[in-house]
């Protein structure tokens, strides 16, 4: 068995003599059975003879590692496993299933052999035409370097193309450079939309106003975790848990409340507040149809350059007028680091009343 460590971060390293000298190469496994797996399914020990015979061409490299065949449709399926097995956040998932199938579609690689990918062909979908913003490009980029992850851990191909990928700015243009602002509802617009619409989308604007509940965690809001005062709600995208004090001023107070008291006066049997919104929200052939619904709200209200998010970020810059702690800040709305929420901040007229601990 070649020799096996660990680095600083807790993953194990596989060493091997190859004809060019001794190298270490990641297993990306955190455990010693899962490496040795990796290792046995590199057939690791096989480039080691090659390599002392003199034999280790790079064609014989990749004959060997790509002994088992693996198609991209069949890594595509393993990859969605196994990013269910990490806990990404389903929309994660499905946004990143797209870009790689999209990828595979567009360069005919179903059938092919992991080892058929190259750099060309993901430099060619990162860069095109359509590729449309940074952003954008940064999120297709990101879907095949997961994609990547995983085969490579497997030893599906030898190395990772993607890794030398990159975005090639000159031929952005500057407004796909640039990165979109998102601008915070006003009290009056927020009003405005409130004495327009009914149904979920008054309950949804109104949550999202006085919590900065993302849309996808309205939707799935359980009766449950409204209870003692406080929702809790443990995020879809990041997994990340928030308590939302419903008796606070800054939050809502007694508006807050009487918003969750009309919505009880509809409860059904589902655990969901919205259940249908629920059922919608976590198909990704429907989720689309709820920014199509918000944006023909807002036209016809003559309000522009929004988005059901934007209503997060007049949550957050009202409570930093009001002088609550952005650290504080950030846990009420889930985010990692106070960098993040700073991002969110936009000067806005003072809300009534500063949030205490």
């Amino acid at each position: 068995m070649p020799e096996l460590k660990k680095n600083e971060n807790g993953v194990y390293m596989v060493g091997f003599d190859t004809d060019t000298g001794f190298k270490w190469r990641s297993t990306k496994a955190r455990t010693k059975a899962e490496a040795e797996k990796v290792v046995s399914l590199a057939r690791i020990p096989e480039l080691e003879m090659a390599a002392r015979a003199k034999a280790l061409t790079a064609e014989s490299l990749s004959a060997i590692m790509a002994g088992r065949k693996v198609t991209c449709a069949t890594a595509f399926v393993e990859w969605a496993d196994w990013m269910q097995t990490r806990r990404s956040a389903p929309n994660t998932i499905d946004t990143y299933a797209g870009c790689i199938t999209q990828f595979l579609r567009d360069n005919k690689l179903e059938p092919k052999p992991v080892t058929a990918i190259t750099l060309e062909m993901i430099m060619e979908f990162v860069n095109s035409d359509d590729a449309g913003s940074r952003s954008n490009r940064n999120h297709r980029l990101s879907a095949i370097r997961s994609l990547f992850n995983l085969c490579t851990s497997r030893a599906y191909c030898i190395g990772d193309a993607s890794r030398a990928a990159k975005i090639v700015h000159r031929a952005m243009t500057a407004e796909q450079k640039e990165r979109k602002k998102r601008v915070p509802f006003t009290e009056f617009e927020f009003r405005k939309l409130v004495a327009h619409s009914d149904g979920f989308w008054n309950w949804a604007v109104q949550l999202g106003w006085w919590t900065g509940l993302r849309l996808s965690d309205i939707c799935t809001l359980e009766w449950s975790a409204i209870k003692d005062g406080t929702i809790v709600v443990h995020t879809l995208k990041r997994d990340a848990r928030v308590a939302l004090p419903i008796d606070h001023e800054a939050i809502g107070g007694g508006v807050l409340n009487m918003v969750l008291m009309e919505m009880s006066e509809h409860r059904t049997s589902s655990r969901f507040c919205f259940p249908e919104a629920a059922r919608d929200i976590m198909d990704p052939k429907k989720r689309s149809k709820f920014s199509v619904a918000f944006m023909r709200l807002l036209e016809k209200l003559g309000i522009y350059n929004r988005s059901f998010h934007c209503l997060r970020h007049s949550f957050v810059s009202r409570l930093n007028a009001d002088g609550v702690d952005l650290e504080k800040i950030g846990e009420l709305v889930g985010h990692r680091s106070k960098k993040i929420t700073e991002g969110y901040v936009t000067k806005t007229q003072p809300a009534v009343a500063v949030l205490q601990d």
